[in-house]
């Protein structure tokens, strides 16, 4: 469960919302959702970030930095943080039954706000003392009583995400016509895209080992697996795709920025 808060989150005009803020103190600088700058008329400066990643590979990204009111919904206090936008953070939020934890940490008989639903922003080291406060642990789960209120994370017992494994072997590479670019391991598989000349290819190939995943799960027989790709499958490998790359945005790559 990752440290998430809901605050008051305000713009310009009088508009306000209340949002999710990640603190994560893995990332360099702090972020906000541009569809949350957006809809709080939120005026940024424009800035570049260069994205540096696993590799050293760098890319350039135009975006804007912006002075981001948030209030503490548990005790009201004010502070301003300094954001860059980028279009997503991170996954939606699940609901989690937060005030029984409480209880068995220990913290305090005071509402924990941690609403579920989507990261509006993500504050990291560069305002590290939102990082800081009182803490309590019990297991693999941390409470801590930040400037914003209390958070809680760690490890939850019997919620354990899980990795599928494909064998290759049995994909049907004469009817594709290219170069499978995963593995069998212990470890997760992946998909290098950087070994496909074109997009399209990229997303057939997703999409035929989604399709396998699926047909494993349902015991389909191979005779039966010979359909063309529909556009649906193809909507999905693409889906997949970008999900894939905000995630690496957040958490496979190091930020750096620059004003112009």
């Amino acid at each position: 469960m990752l440290p998430v808060i809901t605050v008051k989150i305000s713009g310009k005009n009088n508009r306000h919302k209340q949002g999710n803020i990640l603190l994560d103190s893995g990332a360099q600088i702090s972020l906000i959702c541009t569809s949350t700058a957006k809809n709080l008329d939120l005026k940024g400066k424009d800035v570049s970030i260069t994205i540096r990643k696993v590799g050293g590979e760098e890319e350039m990204l135009a975006t804007k930095v912006y002075q981001v009111p948030i209030t503490s919904l548990e005790s009201g206090a004010k502070f301003t943080v300094k954001a860059v936008g980028i279009p997503h953070i991170s996954d939606d939020i699940s609901n989690i039954n937060i005030g029984e934890m409480a209880k068995g940490i220990g913290i305090p008989e005071v509402k924990i706000y941690r609403e579920c639903g989507p990261i509006d922003m993500l504050i990291g080291i560069d305002h590290a003392y939102m990082h800081t406060g009182d803490t309590k642990k019990v297991g693999n789960v941390v409470a801590r009583h930040s400037p914003l209120g209390w958070i809680i994370f760690g490890a939850i017992p019997g919620l354990q995400q899980t990795t599928m494994l494909i064998d290759p072997a049995e994909l049907d590479k004469e009817r594709r016509n290219t170069q499978a670019a995963f593995s069998l391991s212990t470890v997760p598989t992946v998909i290098d895209p950087t070994k496909f000349s074109k997009w399209k290819r990229l997303l057939r190939v997703t999409a035929w080992i989604l399709r396998y995943i699926r047909n494993l799960r349902l015991k389909t027989k191979p005779e039966d697996n010979v359909d063309p790709l529909t556009a649906v499958e193809l909507e999905q490998a693409e889906e997949l795709w970008i999900k894939t790359a905000q995630k690496e945005l957040h958490e496979r790559i190091e930020y750096y920025y620059y004003y112009y």
